[in-house]
């Protein structure tokens, strides 16, 4: 499409355009600055005003404090008089307020002056701090600061009579200020309804004529001003203004922050506010009432001048038209144009990404093998000094070719030489401005000129190092996993070994202990023949038949323990248990000297085991704590066994006054061929926490602190109903 040379005309409507901003910006300077004018003149008429009625506040209760100290004594009557044509003067008011000092010795004839002026419902009460805006009788104080009059008295003030303003929240704060400062006093503002906001104008009487120092305080007159009634005969509507007056001394986002506030428009225009809008932020002049005062304006409509801006909006249109004659003569070429940069674009942004965020080094290189572009894995790979482009291939590239024998040529000559892409060899390396080696694999590729020229290439690569890495790590730890599950069936074939050993030794024992069980039987049967028979030697063939027998229970349990043979059960008493094992141990305790502490539970701690197998590790528990005492030669040897009842469970604790078990053997105590023994086995434990464990129980061993090693065995509480084993040789009862 050929385009035309754009018309001169056309120039002179881009002028007048020009100078039609320029006359719309002057416009609005100047309608901003009359506007302004006009809203700072209401500003200083209104400020004026609310001054003039902060000052009223302040002459009323100057007025009524000369009114009560002119009065000796006190006359509510003609100050409740007095009181009652200020509000009617001053209708913005809201209450006038007494606060009678009362001295504790003064509180009854007090309360019964008020009786008698107020009806008997009158009392003295102050605010119950647990429930909001609710009263109780005061308490016994010092001094009370009773509301003694309102005015005007009606069923919305009644309820303030009698309340103690000492002990007021709000109030009793800026009262003793008054007081202290002898001067008007403002109280924090308060919110005596939903949406009416308001304050007390405080100021305190003393008594005239007196010689003391201070004079005696004789009330604080209290004027209750309602902003709403304060600010509303202001006539803000007819000036357009909108009203807020602050409290300086509560943060903005305080509930009480803004104080009142009315506007002139509901809904003004926001772009109208934003360009025309006025505001002014002024303190008020007044100690006693430190408020801020805020006036704000939004123009309407018709107060602005549009006949300059209509006329300027009717030239608009015209260019607007031209602009269209414009826009349809260079539409199809700015289109085409757009559309060939965006594709560029594309595909220029796809190919950056593409390279910022991929895992291999790219490098793209001239013809003069000069690097022209370098992502940054490339950058992070190489570790070169400084910047990679523009500098020569070779200068930042060194190649190493692992276990080669002879000469190798440049990749990148050969891809340049025959236009063909070329992989690098698998012995590869790349040597860092370090000296690290790190191998790497990758591909040199040519790039061709529109003419089918080579005009460069492009060299990718990857690192293999963290690869060859991870893959290293991984056989030795698999070899790690080999080796130890080796040494663990080395175990499980020391312990089956020892299981078929010990079958054949309680094989072999127990016929001569039943050899010795049937001669103690027969040696018993001859003394029943003989006329006098010998007590004594009677007594010791029971008790070594008793031990045979004993004995061959204890190798048939071993027996059937190392056969997996189902073992029989029965209900026991742990204490009977204990017992039975400290008298087969009384010759070793005895001959080591060891102080026994027994701490046995009172009652019958019935559990359902194996009764022989239970001593067994009561035996091996019991002879670990003695080796441990034995190497402490020089400690005094105690020994604590404490069994209890707890939460379905019945616990047993063997302390022993040993060195302890050192702490790393702690975690392997129960592991087979573990001990701490110089010449132990280290199957003895092993073999008390299968029996434990096949009665679902659990054993552990500690250390105590401050020395000595702490056995404890925990087992279930059997409450089926049946026999118990409390005697020796498994006598029932």
């Amino acid at each position: 499409m050929e385009l035309r040379p754009l018309p001169k005309k056309w120039l002179f409507v881009l002028i007048w355009l020009s100078l039609s901003l320029l006359l719309t910006l002057i416009w609005s300077r100047l309608e901003h600055a009359r506007l302004k004018d006009a809203f700072d003149k209401d500003t200083r008429h209104v400020y004026s005003m609310v001054s003039r009625k902060l000052d009223q506040n302040e002459a009323v209760v100057a007025a009524i404090e000369a009114q009560i100290a002119s009065r000796q004594p006190l006359d509510i009557d003609a100050l409740q008089r007095f009181s009652h044509e200020l509000l009617l003067r001053y209708p913005g008011l809201y209450t006038v307020e007494f606060f009678q000092y009362v001295a504790r010795a003064d509180l009854d004839s007090f309360g019964a002056t008020m009786r008698a002026r107020y009806g008997q419902d009158f009392s003295v009460r102050e605010e119950d701090p647990g429930r909001r805006r609710s009263w109780r009788p005061a308490g016994d104080y010092l001094d009370y600061l009773p509301v003694a009059l309102v005015e005007p008295l009606n069923d919305n003030t009644r309820h303030l009579l009698g309340m103690d303003s000492w002990r007021e929240p709000i109030l009793a704060a800026s009262i003793r200020q008054a007081i202290t400062n002898d001067r008007t006093q403002a109280s924090p503002p308060f919110e005596r309804y939903p949406g009416e906001r308001g304050y007390l104008l405080l100021r305190p009487v003393f008594a005239s004529g007196s010689n003391t120092k201070p004079p005696p305080l004789l009330g604080v007159v209290a004027l209750s001003v309602n902003f709403g009634r304060l600010l509303q005969p202001l006539n803000l509507d007819r000036q357009a203004l909108g009203l807020s007056l602050f409290n300086p001394r509560q943060p903005a986002s305080h509930p009480l922050a803004e104080l009142f506030g009315s506007q002139a428009d509901p809904h003004p225009q926001p772009w109208l506010k934003r360009l025309f809008g006025q505001e002014a932020v002024l303190p008020l002049q007044s100690e006693a009432q430190p408020f801020t005062l805020q006036l704000t304006r939004s123009p309407h409509w018709e107060e602005l001048r549009w006949g300059t801006l209509l006329f300027q909006q009717l030239l608009l249109a015209l260019l607007f038209l031209s602009m269209v004659l414009i826009y349809r003569q260079r539409s199809a070429l700015l289109q085409s144009r757009a559309a060939a940069d965006e594709a560029l674009f594309e595909q220029r942004e796809r190919a950056l990404v593409t390279l910022q965020s991929i895992r291999e080094g790219v490098l793209t290189l001239g013809f003069d093998r000069r690097i022209e572009l370098a992502n940054p894995m490339a950058v992070q790979l190489l570790k070169a000094d400084g910047e990679l482009v523009g500098r020569q291939f070779a200068e930042c590239v060194h190649l190493r070719y692992e276990l080669s024998d002879s000469l190798a040529v440049s990749v990148l000559d050969r891809c340049l030489s025959g236009g063909v892409p070329i992989e690098l060899p698998e012995n590869t390396q790349l040597l860092l401005p370090s000296g690290e080696l790190r191998t790497i694999d990758g591909a040199v590729a040519p790039l061709f000129s529109r003419q089918g020229q080579i005009s460069g290439a492009v060299v990718v690569f990857r690192d293999l190092t963290p690869m060859q890495r991870r893959a290293r790590q991984a056989m030795e730890q698999s070899e790690l996993r080999a080796r130890e599950h080796i040494e663990k069936l080395a175990h499980v074939t020391r312990l089956h070994t020892m299981g078929e050993m010990a079958s054949g030794i309680a094989h072999e024992l127990n016929q001569p202990l039943t050899a010795i069980a049937n001669y103690c039987q027969a040696s018993i049967s001859l003394l029943d023949e003989v006329d006098a028979p010998l007590a004594p030697v009677r007594s010791a063939l029971e008790a070594a038949q008793q031990q045979a027998r004993r004995a061959a229970d204890i190798l048939r349990n071993l027996r059937a323990f190392v056969s997996k043979r189902p073992v029989s059960s029965g209900l026991v008493d742990l204490n009977q248990v204990v017992a039975n094992c400290l008298q087969l141990a009384e010759f070793d305790l005895r001959a080591s000297d060891v102080e026994i502490n027994l701490q046995l539970d009172s009652r019958p701690l019935p559990v359902r085991v194996d009764p022989i197998q239970l001593e067994q590790v009561m035996l091996n528990l019991l002879s670990n704590a003695l080796d441990a005492m034995r190497e402490n030669e020089a400690a005094r040897r105690k020994l604590l066994i404490v069994s209890k009842q707890v939460d379905g469970e019945v616990r047993l604790q063997i302390e022993d006054s040993g060195p302890g078990v050192p702490a790393h053997m702690l975690d392997m105590l129960f592991h087979p061929f573990h001990s701490t023994k110089p010449h132990g086995m280290g199957l003895g434990l092993s073999i008390c926490q299968t029996i434990v464990e096949q009665f679902r129980g659990q054993i552990g061993v500690e250390n105590i602190p401050g020395g000595g090693a702490r056995s404890w065995l925990r087992l279930r509480l059997a409450v089926e109903p049946g026999p118990i084993v409390t005697r020796r040789q498994g006598q029932e009862v």
